[in-house]
């Protein structure tokens, strides 16, 4: 049987040599001898015009998760009554057509009409998520930054709504960094994270981040999917979201920001919370009769008739407002 079993693993040597130097010797034949030197030159080049301000540019890269639709008007402001999920045909019909107006600006953000009043001396608070924080199928007073910005003062502060279709910990770790190395501090980052499972992607096939997740979201292939599934495992997509977690968390320390956290994972909502705490701090919204997350019950479902509902939205408001209150550095 050993004999048998060293014969096997000879011939896949063999063929992963062989592989190997077919390898070799084409990216010889294209780069010449010194074929590692240029190979990488390409790459940096190449990832450099890709990806020019990966981690400066605070706009969103494309309009295929944002969904700007038409032209803007005179401030810059595209609108727009659907935004993908939420279309006609999937729609609940408690909403009407007409109740939901969303506006999103040209760097790709849900604007309120309280965001554009002038308040110099108004505190900007930061709310980043995924389309949960982004408000898909809400008008904009049922969705959760608006909602903080009712109970922490309309004229004191100033929510900013950074959610985004498809969201992962990785996209938002992005965004905070390039936000607090070049913009004044603000004063506070609330984050309402998404599954661990959404990751992003880099590929020469794309000239932006892909978003991967469990569900499949455009303009992700199938291929892309199917290798996603094969190596995001659950060990991956936690440890991923620690060491995002861990980032955030540092550099919100070296700003002096206060940073508050919840989660709609069902990973994390379900996890031991003395175990997850080891991991993650004593900072999130944990249910002392559980000593887990708190749960925030589904009540009622958005307009796509997938998205949290008002109630949930108001019961999480309230808690980040709680949170932030009890916050040292909060003001």
């Amino acid at each position: 049987m050993m004999y048998y079993l060293h014969l096997a693993i000879a011939y896949l040597r063999e063929k992963l040599d062989s592989i190997f130097r077919k390898k070799l010797v084409q990216a010889i034949a294209e780069y010449g001898e010194k074929w590692e030197i240029k190979a990488i030159n390409d790459f940096s080049s190449n990832i450099c015009k890709t990806y020019p301000y990966i981690w400066t540019k605070f706009q969103v890269d494309t309009d295929t998760y944002c969904n700007r639709e038409g032209k803007p008007d005179h401030r810059g402001i595209y609108t727009s009554k659907w935004l993908s999920p939420d279309t006609e045909e999937n729609g609940n019909k408690r909403f009407t057509a007409d109740e939901i107006i969303y506006k999103i600006d040209q760097q790709g953000y849900r604007l309120y009409d309280f965001n554009l009043m002038n308040k110099p001396l108004a505190g900007k608070v930061l709310c980043f998520g995924c389309s949960n924080t982004l408000g898909i199928g809400l008008p904009d007073h049922d969705t959760w930054p608006y909602l903080l910005n009712h109970l922490l003062g309309m004229l004191k502060y100033n929510c900013i709504n950074y959610g985004q279709n498809g969201g992962s910990i990785d996209m938002i770790t992005r965004l905070i960094y390039s936000y607090l190395e070049n913009n004044p501090k603000p004063k506070a980052i609330v984050c309402y994270f998404p599954d661990i499972f959404r990751i992003e992607y880099f590929s020469d096939q794309y000239n932006q981040p892909l978003r991967l997740a469990a569900e499949r979201i455009n303009p992700c292939t199938y291929n892309n999917h199917e290798s996603y599934r094969k190596f995001v495992t659950m060990e991956y997509a936690f440890f991923n979201f620690v060491k995002n977690f861990k980032f955030i968390e540092t550099i919100c320390k070296l700003h002096k920001v206060p940073f508050v956290w919840y989660t709609w994972s069902p990973t994390l909502l379900h996890f031991e919370g003395e175990r997850l705490r080891n991991f993650l701090g004593y900072n999130g919204i944990y249910d002392l009769h559980t000593d887990k997350l708190f749960h925030i019950p589904e009540l009622t479902r958005a307009r796509d008739n997938m998205h949290f509902g008002n109630a949930h939205m108001r019961v999480l408001a309230r808690k980040f407002y709680e949170q932030l209150q009890t916050s040292k550095d909060f003001n």
